[in-house]
């Protein structure tokens, strides 16, 4: 029995759970000397974590799992493992009481090593968040409030498994592809996680867990409608829409969160990183996109829309708007924008991201190249080594962007395409 155990050293509970010490012999550190472990046991398997503390073979007692006197630090060592032992058995303790405490020894070692970084998965998840900025953090704190309307905040990641994933899948109430989002948002804080080796790879919940995706309807206009947009002349809020929509069929589709956050030019050219995927793009600036961009010129920023709106989901909501009536003060006021103009034109829920889709239809009907159209997106255009090696030439994609833009701009309502 060791000397400083209250009872047993091998605390048993009630699912029997087990701590104990052992010298690991088989690695040694630069020293000689070997690393103590302590070892967490559930139903006859074990799973070990490094203390930090090292003993030579002769200076360790096996059936005491202390260090001896002929250590010159001994007193030390046995104080730290001693206030190992306690915290180890406290934490035990805590997520037993919780009905939280598993059967498999690896997920209690993982949860013990990483309660000092982050208590909990929503803790962690937090933390994840704020490395992040603009539309990818707003879509991260989306699925953080989510997970906490269905389970709280008190959430260890070895809770997440299988189960729990088809459980929230099930309370989310959102479309599929919306839910998918959250789960590629809780799949990445995993993986992250594992990455920085605040668990091990074996609390991974998304082996045996497939996220459900549905066809994304297509959002493209044919041109005649989009002439129709570009012409359209309405209230104030649906003018500023609609040249929104315009400077963002200019840009190649560029994101509404991409645009608020857009930087100076350089060299007639706009660079910037897709916030929803990190990749670069580089846009020539054609003469009807220069003309939209002085005219939304700020003060303090390239752009006025950061000046003008709080973030970019206020900026969003002014531009796409809705054919909703409110009662205020007793007077009824009208929401426009994007929405508006596709029920005037004849475009159901017409928004912006239909400048993207509708690009992208635009270059396919003249016959640029697919992967001319891909580059332009920010889409993939191979894998593996080949992608690699392809340096594709940027020109390609401003003539097609000059081309798209030329067929819209003068193509009579007999040239358009449905």
């Amino acid at each position: 029995m060791p000397i400083f155990a209250n009872e047993n050293f091998e605390k048993t509970l009630n699912i029997m759970a087990k701590i104990r010490f052992i010298l690991d012999r088989h690695k040694p550190n630069k020293t000689g000397t070997f690393p103590v472990r302590l070892v967490f046991g559930s139903n006859s398997k074990e799973a070990a974590l490094n203390m930090g503390i090292y003993a030579d073979i002769e200076d360790w007692d096996e059936e005491n799992q202390l260090v001896l006197s002929s250590d010159p630090k001994f007193k030390r060592k046995n104080l730290l493992l001693q206030e190992k032992y306690d915290e180890a058995e406290r934490f035990l303790e805590d997520i037993e009481r919780k009905g939280r405490l598993p059967v498999d020894p690896k997920k209690i070692r993982d949860m013990f090593a990483q309660k000092d970084k982050a208590i909990t998965f929503m803790d962690y998840f937090l933390q994840f968040t704020n490395t992040k900025s603009g539309r990818t953090k707003e879509l991260y704190t989306t699925t953080y409030n989510k997970i906490k309307s269905i389970f709280g905040t008190d959430i260890y990641f070895s809770d997440i498994n299988s189960s729990w994933l088809q459980k929230f899948e099930q309370k989310c109430n959102n479309k599929t592809n919306s839910i998918g989002i959250h789960l590629r948002n809780i799949r990445t804080v995993f993986n992250f996680a594992i990455d920085n080796e605040i668990i091990s790879a074996d609390l991974y919940p998304f082996r045996r867990f497939k996220i459900k995706k549905e066809e994304t309807a297509h959002r493209n206009i044919s041109v005649e409608k989009l002439r129709k947009l570009f012409a359209y002349s309405g209230t104030d809020s649906e003018n500023l829409a609609r040249d929104v929509a315009k400077l963002m069929f200019y840009l190649i589709g560029i994101n509404a969160s991409d645009l608020y956050d857009l930087e100076k030019p350089v060299d007639g050219r706009i660079n910037y990183r897709r916030n929803k995927t990190g990749r670069l793009y580089s846009i020539k600036l054609e003469p009807e996109a220069m003309e939209l961009l002085e005219r939304f010129k700020g003060k303090n920023h390239f752009l006025c829309f950061q000046e003008q709106f709080s973030d970019c989901n206020n900026f969003l909501k002014k531009i796409n708007g809705k054919t909703v009536i409110r009662k205020m003060n007793e007077k009824q006021y009208l929401k426009r924008g994007l929405n508006s103009i596709g029920d005037a034109i004849g475009i159901d829920g017409l928004t912006s991201y239909f400048m993207r889709h509708t690009w992208a239809t635009v270059a396919s009907e003249l016959e640029i190249p697919k992967e001319t159209i891909s580059e332009a997106l920010g889409h993939s255009i191979g894998s593996g080594i080949t992608a690699i090696y392809i340096n594709f030439d940027r020109k390609k994609v401003d003539d097609a962007n000059r081309k798209v833009i030329d067929f819209v701009n003068t193509a009579t309502i007999s040239d358009h395409f449905v």
